[in-house]
């Protein structure tokens, strides 16, 4: 099927949107902030572990399993999902147009003010976490491809999530080695054998390894990032951001096989109507129970062994025999959408799911503001790195609130977001109506 000959969707849509899809970028770009608040709100090393300083029981440990089990990966395969879904959708938009010019051309021009968008947002709203310039630079791909049938998309994506899950099993078991290399140069060490001068060498990056993952180490480290963000100069933070991404480069934060798979997914739910809601209820409930089921599973492994190793990586990479993260996130993703389209078919929910439609009218520019309101309200009132785990979820929910209100209100004004006009109007270079 091509990218202009999509199916007929049984979910509600209105005018050239389907509402469902709008739905799933809405709740998808609020459901990112549950992660990402982690990274505005407290120090870094945090976001996967527990502030040890602070109780690990009740309601933290509560909002620990639940960020890390229920929503970080899921949220943004959601995310990269709609939009291989709103690729094709755009192209089928695009070719209904008449005298317009070459869709490659306009598609590009896109991409490439994506990733302005996505740089801007890096290094002058100070967001290094940020994923538009990964989502530009990996869509790159998407407009040669468009016309390859469902199956040869999944293929191709089973093969890539394939890769990924063997890649980072393979970092896995290189630090497991590294590990016990340098516990048994320790051990040696200790008895008084003598060590060559390679080993000795071998033994100090292993100390130095041991040392960074101390929890004391840890805590230093966390408390120097919190006098900084809160003291520094607006060129120190740049500089900052700056540094960051020099260890991850741009898009390199998201390995591309965190990402490109799910657009090519993403497509082919398009293409075969799965996402449009065109398949059997009974597949839907099979893939909702058996996703979770198989997610769920992973991920309670998973958080038992940080929690009893008390966070230390170290312990943790000693406990692990696989990386099954890639596995639990597509599991968990499919097993959400199945169930988010089973939820939205009853048409007593219809209308409170539709709430999020504004959101995903305007997820670009409710992805940007969030980046400027959370880590300024953190920041502002002297929270960053101060309160715990759970408070930081009581702010975030007043900030959904917020973005839902500001969005409703907005677009009973306006035709587009803010940051959606100016995308819209960059891509065809050509001012685009703004008010209604």
């Amino acid at each position: 099927m091509s990218a202009t000959n999509l199916p007929y969707p049984p979910v509600a849509s209105s005018g050239n949107r389907i509402n469902f899809i709008d739905v799933l970028r809405g709740m998808a770009v609020l459901g990112i902030t549950i992660t990402n608040v982690l990274s505005q709100a407290q120090p870094t090393v945090y976001w996967k572990s527990m502030n040890l300083e602070q109780s690990i029981t009740g309601a933290n440990l509560l909002s620990w399993v639940v960020e890390l089990g229920l929503f970080e990966g899921p949220m943004r395969g959601l995310l990269s999902l709609v939009f291989g879904a709103s690729f094709l959708l755009f192209m089928q938009r695009f070719s209904s147009r008449n005298n317009v010019q070459n869709p490659a051309l306009i598609y590009y021009k896109r991409l490439f003010w994506l990733f302005v968008f996505g740089f801007i947002n890096a290094y002058v709203f100070l967001w290094p976490g940020d994923i538009l310039c990964a989502y530009a630079l990996f869509a790159l791909v998407l407009y040669p491809i468009r016309n390859l049938s469902a199956r040869i998309l999944i293929f191709a994506a089973s093969l890539m999530l394939l890769y990924g899950v063997f890649h980072e099993t393979s970092i896995l078991h290189q630090k497991k080695e590294f590990i016990s290399k340098g516990e048994q140069l320790e051990r040696q060490y200790s008895a008084g054998k003598a060590l060559s001068i390679t080993q000795k060498k071998d033994l100090d990056i292993w100390l130095q390894f041991r040392e960074q993952h101390d929890e004391r180490t840890i805590a230093s480290d966390a408390k120097k990032e919190v006098e900084f963000l809160t003291q520094a100069s607006y060129p120190a933070l740049v500089a900052y951001c700056w540094e960051f991404e020099r260890d991850y480069p741009i898009s390199g934060y998201y390995a591309w096989w965190d990402i490109l798979p799910l657009f090519l997914i993403g497509m082919a739910l398009c293409k075969n109507g799965f996402i449009l809601g065109l398949a059997p209820t009974r597949i839907y409930v099979t893939i909702a129970v058996a996703g979770l089921t198989i997610a769920l599973l992973i991920a309670f492994f998973d958080l038992n062994l940080r929690y009893v190793s008390r966070f230390n990586e170290i312990e943790i990479a000693k406990g692990s025999f696989a990386d099954l993260y890639q596995i639990r996130r597509i599991a968990q993703t499919m097993a959400y959408l199945s169930l988010l389209l089973l939820l939205y078919k009853i048409p007593s929910l219809t209308a409170l799911f539709d709430l999020f439609i504004p959101l995903g009218k305007m997820s670009l520019s409710t992805y940007l503001l969030q980046g400027l309101i959370t880590p300024g309200i953190f920041l502002a009132f002297g929270w960053f790195g101060n309160i715990e785990r759970y408070q930081i979820y009581e702010v975030l929910v007043f900030i959904w609130i917020f973005q839902l209100l500001f969005s409703t209100i907005w677009l009973r004004h306006f035709k587009s977001g803010p940051f959606e006009w100016l995308l819209h109007s960059l891509t065809w270079s050509k001012i685009q109506p703004f008010k209604k």
